[in-house]
């Protein structure tokens, strides 16, 4: 057997649509709902400084996003809320995330919560976080559109999410098998409250929009849910309802592409069908769908096993047919597809290889078309 190699997560490492590290705001991509935070609706294709606060964290959903500022609260942006940072309620937060129209978050004392929309729109309450579960929770994810339009779709949303004991609870759309309960089918899914399901103890998780991908607490990766483009990593393109172990590798974090483009299966089949993870030794992998070079392999085919993008990486993040990342030394690079400028380098092109952004980035969040970065605040002199 070989030796156990711990898995030694910095206390800001996450994964998914969620970007981390204390510092200034930037922004880039669509922006047709105001989710750029920038007070206007016009794209941007190269990075551009969100004023006025200091940044905990951010999250990015498809036209939406969310953040904690440096003092625990937490603000929402795009739609439809304002689209300048707008903080939401007194209540202080440890984490969060972003995923269709929807958002869920952990608050400093521990309970769990869920929220959609904004304060005007048609989307299903409620527009403002509402108690999920209460208890000692450390992480959750939000998945995004389900590529599933049919009866009992109900938006096709799913939540994952970890308790202090490392177990997994979940709830919403099962349409593929993404809670992972050993069922699946657009009837097989259910509201709160949350359900335990079967898995080792957990330190991650990433919802995508019809997939989901956890770490184990030994830094193994298991997934379930869709695999019609190979996005679970396991060889094959066969549905997964339980977790199922990728074996080979022990990983610090991992993104499954959760923000895609609305569509039916035989349409925009696979657009949350790619997934990225980085190893416990800064190794890039991705794997899943690659029709336009969101994998990052310098070509169009797709991969259903994880396959080495480059080593000396901290963390990936998985939009809509396109990946950011982010190395140790704090360069960040884009690939896949450039809708609305979501590659960010100023220019139009997609390209299936890395596309450096900038430098001194310390934490990226992508969203359907637009991503979230944080720049460690430069002291004044």
């Amino acid at each position: 057997m070989a030796d156990f190699v711990p898995v030694r997560l910095d206390p800001f490492q996450r994964i998914g649509n969620v970007g981390w590290r204390r510092g200034e705001l930037w922004a880039w991509g669509g922006n047709a709902y105001g989710q750029l935070g920038l007070g206007t609706t016009a794209d941007k294709y190269s990075p551009v400084h969100v004023d006025g606060l200091s940044w905990r964290s951010v999250a990015a959903g498809k036209w939406h996003s969310i953040g904690i500022a440096s003092d625990g609260s937490l603000y929402g942006w795009g739609y439809v809320r304002p689209s300048l940072p707008t903080i939401i309620g007194s209540k202080k937060w440890s984490m969060i995330a972003a995923g269709g129209e929807q958002s869920a978050g952990i608050s400093k004392d521990g309970g769990l919560y869920w929220w959609t929309g904004g304060v005007t729109n048609t989307s299903p309450a409620p527009y403002n976080p509402t108690l999920a579960a209460a208890g000692a929770w450390k992480f959750v994810a939000a998945g995004g559109f389900s590529t599933y339009t049919g009866p009992g779709r109900d938006h096709g949303w799913h939540y994952l999410a970890i308790n202090d004991a490392g177990q997994v609870y979940v709830w919403g759309d099962n349409t593929f098998g993404k809670l992972g309960t050993g069922e699946h089918g657009p009837l097989t899914g259910f509201s709160l409250p949350p359900r335990l399901i079967s898995t080792p103890p957990m330190a991650h998780v990433a919802a995508g929009g019809d997939h989901s991908l956890g770490i184990t607490m030994d830094g193994e990766l298991y997934a379930w849910g869709a695999n019609h483009q190979g996005q679970l990593g396991l060889g094959d393109d066969v549905l997964r309802n339980t977790p199922t172990p990728v074996p080979g590798l022990l990983w610090s974090n991992v993104s499954a592409a959760n923000c895609g483009s609305f569509a039916l299966l035989g349409g925009v089949v696979g657009s949350r069908a790619h997934s990225l993870g980085v190893t416990t030794d800064g190794d890039l992998y991705a794997w899943g769908h690659n029709n336009v070079g969101q994998l990052g392999t310098g070509d169009t085919i797709d991969r259903n096993t994880p396959t080495l993008i480059g080593s000396g990486w901290m963390r990936a993040s998985a939009g809509d047919r396109y990946s950011v990342a982010l190395r140790e030394d704090g360069r960040l690079y884009t690939w896949g597809l450039n809708a609305y400028g979501a590659l960010g380098y100023g220019g139009t092109d997609s390209s299936s290889t890395p596309i450096l952004v900038g430098a001194g980035f310390s934490g990226m969040a992508a969203g359907d078309t637009h991503v979230l970065a944080l720049k460690r605040r430069t002291p004044a002199p």
